[in-house]
């Protein structure tokens, strides 16, 4: 009897960006050179691309506005030198009152909100992988 862990026939990555040319392949070995090669080239996509290609391919309208258009709006805020001066200049205490470092809160529970709405409630994969390898 053999023992040991068993390879999968596809890969939880697989699962989400199978390319046209894994799809006909029924032989294992080709599988996984072929799921290995993909998986090499995905490594140069940064992760806010890799999020983009799934949400806008399985997600609501409104959840990829609440992702997008929050961290696009952080980012723009962070770039002005004005509001990064102001947030540098903030004393711990004083936060919670800042008009600036509230909206830039509301903003960053917006993407939270809306990321676990995506990954958790709209994508019918996502939940399964994240508790079979997402979660140790």
């Amino acid at each position: 009897m053999k023992v040991g862990l068993e390879r999968p026939k596809r890969s939880p990555f697989g699962e989400l960006f199978e390319p046209e040319t894994l799809r006909a392949v029924e032989d294992e070995e080709k599988v996984l050179e072929l799921l290995t090669e993909h998986i090499s080239q995905q490594t140069d996509v940064a992760p806010l691309e890799l999020l983009a290609r799934v949400v806008l391919e399985r997600g609501s309208d409104e959840t990829a506005s609440g992702i997008f258009t929050s961290y696009n709006s952080f980012l723009e805020a962070l770039g002005n030198d004005k509001v990064r001066d102001e947030l540098e200049n903030i004393a711990f205490h004083e936060a919670s009152e800042n008009s600036t470092y509230d909206g830039l809160r509301e903003l960053s529970k917006t993407f939270r909100s809306s990321v676990n709405t995506f990954f958790f409630d709209e994508h019918p994969q996502l939940k399964k992988l994240i508790r079979d390898y997402g979660v140790f």
